[in-house]
């Protein structure tokens, strides 16, 4: 998740904690950012992992469950979103070092990475980012599901948009969760640690 973790699962107070492991091929930057980062602060790492000289990006997020519980869900990989937050990290000036001012969002999630993201085997799925205000109305719920979304939630597209303008390669995942900011969650068995399952994809993605 990009949140950091006390011992006993819960989300720790510190903003963002990072550190680079090596793995084989891969030199890896792993940053674990606390649920308690605004969106567009998520995005701004995203935007510097792009300055820094990095290509690709796993982004992982939680997610309510609009069709159904969340124990009867598993680790998904992103194939499609719908915005809701109703901000961009690309509103404001244009600097062209972060990339264009439109970037091309045809094909937002790499569709190579996506495949062998779904090995696994891991589902893809439709990810509604949205306030979280919205995902304590039952109404509102209902109409994100109707639009087609899987899941709900802050994270994933603010990361996204930073990453496609700089022409990122993109692969994201949601894990299901019960709530947001309120308390303990409850994640459904993903079938292993996210970490673990992504150092597979992450030695894929250096062959690549």
């Amino acid at each position: 998740m990009p949140r950091a973790f006390t011992a006993d699962g819960r989300a720790d107070h510190a903003p963002v904690e990072a550190e680079t492991i090596d793995l084989g091929p891969a030199r890896v930057l792993r940053v674990l950012v606390s649920n308690e980062c605004p969106p567009l602060t998520r995005a701004g790492y995203a935007a510097a992992t792009h300055a820094l000289g990095i290509g690709k990006l796993i982004v992982f997020g939680d997610g309510v469950p609009l069709r159904s519980q969340p124990r009867q869900w598993g680790l998904c990989a992103v194939d499609d979103h719908i915005n809701l937050l109703g901000d961009s990290p690309l509103i404001g000036p244009h600097d062209p070092a972060l990339g264009p001012r439109f970037p091309d969002m045809s094909a937002p999630y790499a569709k190579h990475l996506f495949e062998f993201g779904q090995h696994g085997p891991i589902p893809g799925c439709t990810y509604a980012a949205c306030p979280t205000s919205l995902l304590h109305d039952p109404r509102r719920r209902d109409h994100m599901a109707a639009l087609g979304a899987d899941f709900a939630g802050p994270w994933i597209v603010p990361e996204l948009l930073a990453a496609r303008q700089g022409s990122m390669d993109v692969l994201a995942f949601v894990a299901p969760v019960d709530a947001h900011y309120e308390g303990a969650r409850v994640l459904a068995d993903t079938n292993g640690t996210i970490w673990e399952r992504s150092r597979d994809l992450i030695a894929h993605m250096a062959q690549d």
